[in-house]
């Protein structure tokens, strides 16, 4: 008996990528000759991360859970005894609200919207909010797996950046423990990052290196703490340590202070910052959930971004 092979990462990436630049063109189409692709593009993954959010998490308005959503509307268009027709779904809406109960939430900043994607969706006629709607509610005939930060990467990568992946997957050797500036406690310096040099897939790599770096520090305090009710530091002898700035790490903080104080990422390119800080929050939705950590307040992580000076 045969066996299906199963899809690389490349290969969902890049059904993904085809998938989504396929309703990024018909949705852009009905908003003017002018939309910027990139526009549409930011609207887009703003909906992709909500909807992640609610399948990791759930929303606490029920109206705006998604599945219950989809759910309700396939049983009312499969039922034969359905009398009355299903109430539409407004995907715009529900993107407004959805945005504001995360924003209040967890302070997202990525998903607040800037005043060109508000112009955008107020000159989406009937047929774009059709088209987005369906966009939504199509998500849920994606493979589970092309969510997977990861596939996320590099269906938003061109090929020159996914070669830079490739490279520095090869090449480096990442360490955080010895490439941080830091020891147990206190951070001294971030460790710089060049997007332009690096691309997504890897800058993203190296978020996940130092959240994996913290979480275990954190663990390790938290048990030094348990048994001894103190924990060792062993400072850097070169580092001049701020006592008064100084304070234990904590889960609690991984995402809030932590995260932002070891990484400062460089970029040119406004568009490729605004994907990867999308995908930096979907990266910490997704650790959250697999490490079972609650999810806080994420208003630093827009902070971890430097423009370089135009020379």
């Amino acid at each position: 008996m045969g066996w299906l092979a199963r899809r690389t990462r490349a290969q969902r990436a890049e059904e993904f990528a085809h998938w989504f630049d396929l309703w990024r063109v018909a949705i852009g189409s009905q908003t003017g000759d002018t939309t910027s692709p990139e526009l549409v593009r930011s609207i887009l993954q703003k909906a992709i991360l909500l909807f992640q959010y609610d399948m990791l998490f759930g929303f606490e308005d029920p109206d705006l859970q998604l599945r219950r959503t989809y759910l309700n509307l396939r049983q009312m268009m499969t039922s034969r005894k359905a009398k009355t027709e299903p109430t539409p779904f407004d995907g715009v809406a529900w993107l407004h609200q959805a945005s504001e109960e995360l924003i209040a939430k967890y302070e997202i900043n990525f998903l607040r919207w800037t005043e060109e994607e508000s112009a955008l969706i107020s000159l989406m006629n009937e047929e774009a909010r059709l088209n987005f709607r369906q966009f939504i509610l199509e998500l849920f005939l994606q493979s589970v797996s092309k969510f997977d930060v990861d596939v996320q990467a590099e269906a938003f990568s061109d090929p020159d950046a996914r070669l830079k992946m490739w490279k520095f997957s090869v090449t480096e050797t990442l360490d955080i423990r010895k490439r941080l500036c830091a020891d147990e406690i206190n951070i001294y310096a971030p460790l710089v990052v060049d997007l332009d040099e690096s691309g997504l897939a890897w800058t993203l790599h190296v978020v996940g290196e130092i959240l994996d770096y913290w979480h275990e520090k954190c663990q390790q305090i938290e048990r030094e703490l348990s048994e001894r009710h103190r924990i060792i530091v062993q400072p850097d002898m070169f580092q001049h340590e701020d006592v008064e700035k100084a304070k234990i790490p904590t889960r609690d903080e991984l995402f809030r202070t932590t995260l932002p104080r070891s990484i400062r990422i460089l970029y040119s390119d406004r568009v490729e910052r605004e994907t990867l800080e999308y995908l930096i929050n979907l990266k910490i939705f997704d650790y959250c959930a697999k490490n079972n950590i609650p999810l806080h307040p994420l208003e630093n992580i827009h902070t971890v971004f430097e423009e370089k000076s135009h020379q």
